[in-house]
């Protein structure tokens, strides 16, 4: 039963998306004999892994990148097939304490500019600098191209000291409060360019997410807007994402069970399953949502004296 269920989630949803399978790409020598090559005399010697194991990490690693860059060039495939490689083993070597303790110094020694001691790191490092040459002096597609390698470090470490956490205090850490980071990242990422947005305006800046969205949206003609001849303007994007913002603090507010948890705070009872760590990560998040938008308020750099002055008049008036 829970195949079929699962078979029938995963069909409706790729029909939903229009997906179409497409075969195999034919083999090619140029792409795939380097890459082969590099695993069995550069990766293997510096891994624990057996030839077995190897294989079939040279056919994931490898494979991904052929499927999902068919575009790229020849010399990206074979640089993030090397760095998918070394991630996918890192990613299953997390468990070992020797490599563990390696791992928890990789991104402090990036920042000191110290060298990595581990092989297997060292390697990574190596492949992360030939991917940046290849963007030559693009700072921005370097960076793009750089960081996700950096923090899928941070991220395996991340999800392994949750995990023991998780076991020793036998609270679900991962399940309960996960899925809140997409929504948090969302709100601090959107909250400053929605309330950057008036002083960007005042100085002519066309280059900010509003603007780059506007013209997104009003050259697809989707979407009618308030502006002449139903235009879609920069002002609809900005009530646009309003409302994302709203609609992704209210999803946080609901994963953390914010409500309850302040009614726990003010002693109502039938709340008996919320307990001290449901209680301190939800006045976290309040206290940041709610700090972090006051100091946009607050600080002379946004220009929003106006703003916080017509709020704090309309929050007297409901207090009184």
């Amino acid at each position: 039963m829970a195949n079929e269920e699962f078979t029938q989630c995963i069909r409706r949803f790729l029909k939903d998306i229009g997906f179409c399978h497409e075969p195999m790409p034919k083999y090619d020598p140029q792409y795939w004999g380097p890459f082969h090559h590099w695993m069995l005399q550069v990766l293997g010697p510096k891994s624990s892994w057996n030839d077995k194991q190897l294989a079939e990490l040279e056919h994931e690693a490898g494979g991904i990148i052929e499927r999902v860059y068919p575009c790229a060039s020849m010399e990206h495939n074979l640089v993030y097939a090397k760095l998918t490689a070394i991630a996918i083993l890192i990613d299953d070597s997390i468990e070992d304490e020797t490599v563990n303790q390696d791992i928890t110094r990789f991104s402090e020694r990036l920042y000191r500019g110290e060298a990595q001691k581990n092989a297997l790191l060292a390697l990574y490092h190596e492949n992360m600098k030939e991917l940046s040459d290849t963007h030559g002096q693009d700072s921005v597609l370097r960076g793009l191209a750089i960081v996700p390698w950096m923090t899928h470090i941070d991220a395996c470490l991340m999800e392994r000291e949750l995990l023991l956490v998780e076991v020793a205090t036998n609270e679900p850490m991962l399940t309960k409060y996960i899925k809140a980071v997409p929504d948090v990242t969302f709100v601090i990422e959107l909250t400053n360019d929605v309330l950057s947005f008036h002083k960007e305006e005042l100085a002519g800046e066309t280059y900010n997410l509003i603007h780059l969205r506007t013209r997104s949206i009003a050259s697809s003609r989707k979407m009618p807007g308030n502006g002449p001849d139903g235009i879609w303007t920069s002002y609809d994007t900005l009530r646009l994402m309003c409302t994302e913002l709203r609609d992704a603090i209210r999803r946080v507010d609901g994963l953390l069970r914010l409500e309850e948890c302040e009614r726990k705070m003010r002693g109502e009872s039938g709340l008996d399953d919320i307990d001290e760590i449901d209680v301190a990560l939800a006045m976290q998040w309040r206290g940041w949502r709610h700090g972090f938008i006051s100091w946009h308020l607050e600080c002379r750099r946004y220009k929003l004296d106006f703003l916080r002055e017509i709020i704090e008049a309309e929050q007297k008036g409901e207090k009184s």
